[in-house]
């Protein structure tokens, strides 16, 4: 089975131990930024309630947990 490293990406995906959030804008700035990068129509409230944030939609990165960062990133 030939599997290219492209179709392996999309499958097991990343989890970073820090991430690079741009400091200046809330986590529904955050999430509109990178779904316009990946050219996605996404509602990032709903994104947020996935992850237990939805109370945090207008904090920005810096201010969330340890814990709070990681679900975010996911």
């Amino acid at each position: 089975m030939n599997v290219s490293s492209d179709e392996i990406k999309k499958i097991i995906g990343v989890q970073l131990q820090t991430s690079g959030f741009y400091p200046s804008l809330n986590l529904l700035e955050l999430i509109d930024l990178f779904a316009g990068l990946y050219n996605q129509q996404v509602d990032p409230r709903e994104l947020l309630r996935k992850v237990n944030l939805e109370d945090k939609a207008k904090n920005k990165s810096k201010e969330l947990s340890g814990g709070q960062k990681q679900r975010f990133s996911i």
